[in-house]
């Protein structure tokens, strides 16, 4: 059954008696059914809201049906160490980078999203590694400083 106010919106019968808000979309001229929800979970207001925001993403050229990428630490650590590896080809120096990660930032910040690491829970990481190792906390503190921590949030000792 096709909504009369939300175009390519419609609810979807299952011979088993479910119900499905789907919506049909055209992506690089290609049709595609996405499902929204089911009814009685979803209403027929927030399926409308959920197929308008889908196809304002996409006529922004964006493809709701690909699985969102979220960029967690781990992912991004890794882009920035092979980075380093191909402008400064310092074995050593890529060695301890991904020395400081295995043991200590993965296991605890590994699997979070980037964006939503914060220097609060980093300062405590830094500040146990520096009880063990000054210049391993220097070089944990390297790899987070450029998105959570700055010089100034956190002393080293001396």
């Amino acid at each position: 059954m096709f909504d009369g106010l939300e175009t390519g919106l419609h609810l979807l019968v299952q011979p088993n008696g479910t119900k499905i808000f789907r919506l049909k979309i055209q992506i690089d001229g290609k049709e595609r059914r996405l499902t929204l929800g089911t009814f009685p979970d979803m209403s027929l207001a927030e399926a409308r809201v959920e197929a308008s925001k889908n196809k304002k993403q996409v006529k922004q050229g964006i493809d709701p049906t690909e699985p969102l990428v979220v960029n967690t630490f781990e992912r991004v650590a890794e882009k920035f160490i092979q980075w380093k590896e191909s402008v400064l080809r310092a074995e050593t120096t890529i060695r301890k980078y991904r020395e400081c990660l295995r043991n200590d930032l993965l296991p605890a910040i590994g699997n979070k999203d980037i964006a939503s690491i914060h220097t609060a829970e980093i300062v405590p990481i830094l500040e146990k590694i520096d009880k063990r190792s000054n210049s391993l906390a220097r070089k944990n503190q390297e790899l987070v400083s450029n998105r959570c921590c700055s010089t100034s949030a956190f002393r080293f000792r001396q």
